[in-house]
């Protein structure tokens, strides 16, 4: 590489930053600034206009324009009836952005459906409405506006239809064309493989509580516990791989462990915040999975200054939300997520607990986990779990990668979903 090489790259690059700077073209920003001053100015019609657009006067009638030798009164003259043309044109501008939004709504609407419908269907009608979208795109536009008005007449409804005839056929093309290679995506593969329909690409999974909230006590303490959010990140990835819509609620601790790829992400500090994160996105989530433990319990009363040393402090406490039994009592109610598994971090009777809490918060399965283990649990990257599911289901696992027990994990939750579909307690749409 030549000494002149790297000066050359620099100077494009900043010519790149100059054409576009702030982010944004100035063709764009310039033609977006004319459309808001053409939207004020169309609202503020019936301020700015010095005369009523339909107002006649004779006597001034055919008067030119000021550049022309006019006078001030009439700016841009008088038309043959007298009538002011800027006020005209100041009150037109209404009409024609109206006009204007109408049909392209209109044509944006339309062709949406007939793209995703030719998409979707494909054979002969995929065939009859792109053999439609060619005639459209033939012919002049121009031509087919002068035969329409010719035909049925001139009103504003015959130009609103005029506007969405004339563009609807790129949006058909453009949607058609996303919708094909959407389903040729492999996350879309996965999903059909594991016996999802072709409605059901989109399976929304919420693998909430990656790692614990922290319940503040002063401006610089708080309670928390030791869980490390590994296996929680494992478990959104795992959906992911299987195509699955992941959103993530996570708890202060792991807010700094990156996002995985694809997967939206809430960030809160409190169970309080978390309950009404995993509640909202509960009421349409196929999928809940609860990770992490959540703080049992949070100071009554937060202190607004830090606690100073000295007498040590008395400090009383009170029940967080238990946020499954909230998800089971929603579940009731709306009948989704269709699937809660939920997480048991014990270190004393492991199944009899799991399976208590299994019943009590009406869970569709549990993993259990003894934290006491030196090789599983937390801040390790193994973990030795066992499966529990109604009906007195208990399926050990061995010492494995978190990222593979949570394969495991995501395989069973596939097998529920079949199962409640199968049940007719979770309809999938045939197609």
């Amino acid at each position: 590489m030549s000494a002149a090489e790297p000066l050359a790259g620099a100077a494009v690059a900043g010519g790149a930053r100059s054409r576009c700077s702030g982010g944004m073209p100035l063709s764009i920003r310039f033609a977006l600034g004319f459309l808001l001053l053409m939207v004020v100015v169309s609202l503020l019609a019936p301020v700015i206009a010095p005369y009523d657009f339909a107002t006649q006067n004779l006597a001034r009638r055919l008067r030119p324009p000021v550049f022309w030798g006019g006078e001030w009164a009439y700016v841009l003259g008088t038309d043959h009836l007298g009538r002011d043309i800027l006020s005209r044109l100041i009150y037109g501008i209404r009409t024609s952005i109206a006009i204007a939004l109408a049909g392209t709504l209109i044509g944006a609407a339309i062709g949406t459906v007939l793209g995703y419908v030719a998409a979707r269907r494909r054979g002969w009608l995929d065939d009859v409405i792109m053999m439609m979208v060619d005639v459209q795109a033939a012919l002049p536009a121009f031509f087919i506006a002068i035969a329409f008005i010719a035909l049925v007449g001139s009103n504003l409804l015959i130009f609103v239809v005029l506007v969405s005839l004339e563009g609807w056929e790129r949006y058909t093309r453009l949607v058609r064309g996303l919708v094909i290679s959407e389903q040729a995506a492999l996350y879309v593969r996965a999903v059909k493989a594991l016996g999802a329909t072709a409605h059901r690409v989109n399976l929304r999974h919420v693998p909430a509580d990656l790692r614990p909230p922290q319940e503040p006590l002063d401006p610089v303490r708080y309670l928390s516990n030791r869980s490390s959010g590994k296996q929680g990140f494992a478990l959104a990835q795992a959906a992911l791989d299987l195509g699955a819509r992941v959103s993530l609620v996570v708890g202060a601790t792991a807010a700094a462990l990156s996002t995985p790829t694809g997967a939206e992400r809430t960030d809160v500090e409190t169970a309080a915040q978390m309950a009404e994160a995993v509640l909202e996105l509960s009421r349409v989530a196929d999928v809940l999975i609860m990770a992490a433990a959540v703080a049992d319990f949070r100071p009554r009363q937060v202190q607004a200054h830090k606690i100073k040393k000295g007498a040590l402090p008395r400090i009383e406490l009170e029940h967080t939300q238990d946020i499954l039994l909230a998800v089971a009592e929603q579940r009731r109610r709306v009948g989704r997520p269709a699937v809660v598994v939920g997480f048991a971090a014990e270190s004393e009777d492991l199944l009899k607990n799991a399976q208590e809490k299994l019943e009590r918060k009406r869970l569709s399965m549990i993993v259990a986990n003894d934290i006491s283990a030196p090789d599983a649990g937390f801040a390790v990257d193994t973990n030795r779990v066992t499966l529990l599911l109604p009906g007195g289901v208990v399926e050990p696992l061995p010492l494995m990668r978190k990222q593979e027990v949570a394969e495991v994990v995501l395989a069973r939750v596939v097998g529920l979903l079949q199962a409640e579909a199968a049940r007719g307690g979770f309809p999938l749409p045939s197609g």
